[in-house]
């Protein structure tokens, strides 16, 4: 397939705060770059772990046989919708969507490998990891993503 596009999660981790509450989430700056286009934009906030759970849900639903999955932005209307292209070798049709008025508005289009999707989140939550234990921090937050690294690492070895 040659219309392939680079999916890359971006961090700037120096803004990353344990945030208070029963589960203490991480809160961060981070967003998706494909090929140039950052969604849902530069410097995102959002909470790292449920994004990358969300993510997780989706290659394990598509991994699993499901047609579609989403990872989901929950700090704002945005999504990022998946579907495996049939007779391909993992590759996805991705959409990067943003859902403020009720009716998806398309943002991105393109395909991405499902190894490169699943590669840059481990990369992201092991730079993320790093820099907890570099500072010190702790929480559920992270054992989170530490979980969520582990169920990456277990669906890489399906695909």
């Amino acid at each position: 397939m040659d219309d392939v596009m680079a999916f890359t999660v971006r961090l700037d981790l120096e803004d990353l705060q344990v945030l208070s509450g029963a589960d203490a989430p991480l809160w961060a700056r981070l967003w998706i770059d494909f090929d140039g286009i950052e969604f849902p934009g530069t410097r995102w906030s959002d909470f790292i772990g449920a994004v990358a759970g969300s993510t997780l849900t989706a290659i394990r639903d598509l991994t699993g046989g499901a047609d579609q999955a989403c990872t989901y932005f929950f700090d704002g209307p945005y999504y990022i919708a998946y579907r495996v292209i049939p007779s391909s070798d993992w590759t996805l049709h991705v959409e990067a969507n943003c859902d403020r008025t009720g009716e998806p508005v398309t943002l991105w289009t393109g395909h991405i490998p499902l190894r490169d999707l699943i590669e840059s989140w481990l990369t992201a939550i092991d730079a993320t990891l790093a820099h907890c234990r570099q500072h010190n921090l702790t929480g559920n937050g992270i054992t989170i993503l530490q979980k969520t690294r582990s169920g990456l690492e277990t669906v890489t070895a399906g695909t």
